[in-house]
């Protein structure tokens, strides 16, 4: 395969943290503070083992078939009727995340700027964005992605300093006291909106490396989570555990207590203007998916040519699937998560089985012919030998004279030439070692990969620990939310190292 690609590691990383974050802004977080209340800032632990899964999926897939993205590859691996059938079941919750994402915008926009707008309009809107998006490709979205995503993140890194004349940690004291039943019932929520990451399944063909993928998909995942467990975590110090919970878009309530001074105090149309790009690249990323997914179907990557139809197609079912805001907030809090898991497990194990098994065939059948092959050359060898001993004697002695001279001759210009160069390159060798970094020396991209591991169960083994004794000693449950949430920022810094490393290792296979 060609070692071109169409977007880089970083580029995919911005991608899928943009589609995390997406997720989670306009839905669920107030039906997380309503479950967990002052716990809720845990809610996305389980979420992150589950996108791990999915990255390593889809690393596995792209090492056994690479330049294919997975609907191309569920049709290889499972036949015509078989494959058929599993992209429909992803095209149908495809097709359900755009028509939730785009009915999220419109209703968003029609509860708090445009009250008097039509919610045809306003749907239609986005879908005109959509369609002028799906003439172009991945690498398009990708680099407007690339520019935007980067605003989001400095903004939403920019709230605790902005909103530090605004906390009260007390409001969320004692900590890790919501029964076990609320936190697990909130992770599985989650699930929903982290199960957006598999519409990058549709772009495994556009990264050669399989690394590449699965280091960037985990690091755009942990950026994306982590930025959510931020937000949250605001809203919680600064609103409190039982006003948001009966908030329709708290991180939007969040924003309008921003006062810095007396007269810059309505920073919330700053923030949209910079929210609203890096939610529009995540639906072009899924609408993209879904055209690839539909022009699969018929065996070709020209998916442009049903960019105008789907668009129409998905501008009437928005408009007819949801009667109200409300309606669409329980689709997208209460329906998501039972939808992913409802395939999306099934399809990982049954692909990765039969992948698997369809391997190890290949390799016997390799196997099994490189041993006939060799056999084959042995005995042509042994007849060959037998008639051209004489020739080979002859043609030896000839050469060995000849090579004589010239061996003579050009050790005496290397050793003139090594004795010049020498002392350098030494002296630059050691140089360059005494400055080389400890990490880059000693940490190989396994090791950053099961350090990343590790911390996350770390965090999962902190959270647990502080369920158990914060009853008896509010301080160890203290203790165990801080431990936990120093491992979710180590993880973050972790999946980083993953894809700097991975970075290196290729530069110097150049």
């Amino acid at each position: 395969m060609d070692s071109k690609q169409i977007i880089n590691q970083r580029q995919l990383a911005w991608l899928a943290s943009s589609v995390i974050t997406s997720g989670g802004i306009l839905t669920l977080q107030n039906v997380l503070i309503r479950v967990s209340e002052m716990d809720a800032w845990f809610s996305y632990l389980i979420p992150v083992f589950y996108v791990f899964a999915i990255a390593a999926f889809f690393g596995y897939l792209s090492k056994h078939y690479p330049g294919k993205h997975i609907f191309e590859i569920t049709m290889e691996v499972l036949g015509r009727w078989g494959g058929t059938l599993v992209n429909l079941v992803i095209l149908f919750h495809l097709w359900l995340i755009a028509a939730r994402d785009v009915g999220s915008l419109a209703k968003f926009s029609s509860t708090l700027l445009l009250h008097h707008t039509p919610i045809e309009i306003l749907i239609l809107l986005p879908c005109l964005v959509l369609c002028y998006f799906g003439k172009s490709s991945v690498e398009v979205i990708a680099r407007v992605n690339d520019l935007f995503y980067p605003l989001f993140v400095v903004s939403v890194m920019a709230m605790p300093l902005l909103l530090s004349n605004e906390f009260y940690l007390r409001l969320i004291s004692p900590v890790l006291t919501a029964p076990v039943y609320n936190l697990t019932f909130s992770n599985l929520l989650t699930i929903g909106s982290a199960g957006d990451i598999f519409i990058l399944g549709a772009f495994l063909h556009t990264v050669y490396n399989a690394s590449y993928i699965r280091s960037s998909i985990r690091h755009g995942a942990m950026l994306g989570i982590f930025l959510l467990t931020l937000l949250i975590f605001m809203v919680l110090i600064v609103l409190g555990p039982k006003m948001p919970g009966n908030f329709l878009y708290p991180t939007y309530n969040l924003v309008q207590m921003i006062h810095v001074t007396d007269f810059l105090d309505r920073l919330d149309i700053v923030m949209l203007t910079v929210w609203f790009p890096t939610i529009a690249c995540k639906m072009i990323a899924l609408y993209t998916a879904l055209l690839l997914g539909i022009s699969s179907l018929f065996k070709e990557r020209n998916y442009p040519i049903f960019n105008k139809p789907v668009a129409m197609v998905l501008v009437m079912t928005t408009i007819m699937s949801f009667r109200s805001t409300t309606e669409l907030l329980s689709f997208a809090n209460f329906s998501s998560p039972v939808i992913v898991l409802a395939y999306q497990p099934a399809v990982m194990i049954l692909l990765f089985v039969v992948v698997k098994i369809k391997s190890r065939k290949l390799g016997m059948g390799n196997q099994e012919k490189q041993e006939k092959q060799e056999k084959q050359e042995k005995q042509e060898k042994q007849w060959n030998q037998a008639s051209q001993v004489s020739q080979e004697k002859r043609g030896n002695q000839v050469n060995q004279a000849s090579q004589g001279n010239q061996d003579n001759q050009d050790s005496q210009g290397d050793s003139r030439s090594q004795s010049k160069h020498q002392p350098a390159s030494g002296g630059s060798d050691a140089q360059s070692k005494s400055r080389a970094a400890f990490w880059s020396k000693n940490l190989t991209y396994s090791h950053w990969l099961w350090i990343g591991n590790l911390l996350m169960l770390a965090s999962l083994g902190s959270m647990a620990a502080g369920l158990v004794f914060s009853r008896y000693n509010p301080q160890s449950g203290t203790v165990c939310a801080s431990l936990y949430g120093c491992c979710l920022t180590l993880t973050a810094f972790t999946t980083y190292m993953e894809v700097s490393r991975i970075k290196q290792s290729q530069a110097g296979n150049k």
